[in-house]
Formats: structure tokens, sequence, C-alpha cells
């Protein structure tokens, strides 16, 4: 195999004060701080190759502790100086906190995808 191509989004599972934190990370952002190989990897659950997974979280609980809300519409953050656009729902009946973590085009004002 030769080429290795991203087209699905990566989910890891968190929790913040026994509320479970379900996380998507949209491919650009896995292609952005992942190599292929590290990719395969996290694809067989490897441990100690998810660190920018485990930073992004650490950030996006910064962010919801500064906020005082699980859900946010839309938020900005820098990891690694690259920006990232991070979205967020809570459903209190599950006590579970949805967030999908996209790669900004600020990265690259010339280009529209943020996927």
């Amino acid at each position: 195999m030769n080429n290795i191509n991203i087209f699905s989004y990566a989910l890891a599972d968190y929790e913040i004060s026994g509320v479970r934190v379900d996380i998507y990370f949209a491919p650009a952002v896995l292609d952005t701080f992942y190599s292929k190989e590290d990719l395969l990897s996290l694809s067989k659950n490897i441990i100690g190759k998810n660190e920018a997974l485990n930073d992004i979280f650490s950030i996006i609980k910064g962010q919801i502790e500064k906020y005082n809300t699980y859900e946010i519409w839309y938020d900005l953050v820098e990891y690694k100086g690259i920006e990232l656009v991070w979205k967020s729902k809570f459903v209190e009946e599950k006590k579970t906190m949805y967030v999908e973590v996209l790669y900004s085009r600020g990265n690259h004002p010339e280009e529209e995808t943020t996927h």
C-alpha cells in the first residue's frame, strides 16, 4: 500500500465531571497532526499515539470551564499554530456532550474547505 487517504472522522471518548464527551475529529485535523504511520497506529488503538487528540481535548475542556456551558455553537482554538473550529451539543437525558472539531479555513484563507 502506497497511499492512505482519510475520508472519515475519528471519534474519541472523554469525560468531564460525569458528563460523557464524544469528540469527532475531522479528516483535515487528523491529517494536520498525524503522519500516515501514526494514523495507522491510531486505527489499531495503539496507546501513546493520540497526544494531539488529548491536547485538543484539554483546550476544549478549558473553554467549557471558561464559558461554563456544555453547548457551544462556534469557537476558535489554536493548537500548535493551527486554528481549529469546534462546536458542541449537549443531550441532558444521556449526560453526553457531542463535539465536532474542524480545521479552520483561517489557516488557508484562499481555500473554502473546513473539513
